[in-house]
């Protein structure tokens, strides 16, 4: 719970007062996409604005840029 992102959220340490935008895979195996719907939800209802774009067929390590 230390390390994850959503239990930041939903305890406070992470401030909604940016907007967020969240991108995921939807074939990822190492992390679901769930994850991301979860956090998405978990911003909204302390006010965060979201933005979170689910990419099917796409796994884990999928969305990084080549030339990185």
């Amino acid at each position: 719970r230390e390390s994850s992102p959503l239990g930041w959220v939903e305890d406070g340490r992470a401030l909604p007062a940016m907007e967020w935008v969240l991108t995921h895979g939807t074939t990822d195996r190492t992390v679901p996409s769930t994850s991301s719907q979860r956090m998405a939800s978990a911003l909204e209802r302390r006010g965060a604005s979201v933005t979170l774009t689910l990419l099917p067929g796409k796994g884990h390590g999928d969305l990084i840029v080549p030339w990185m």
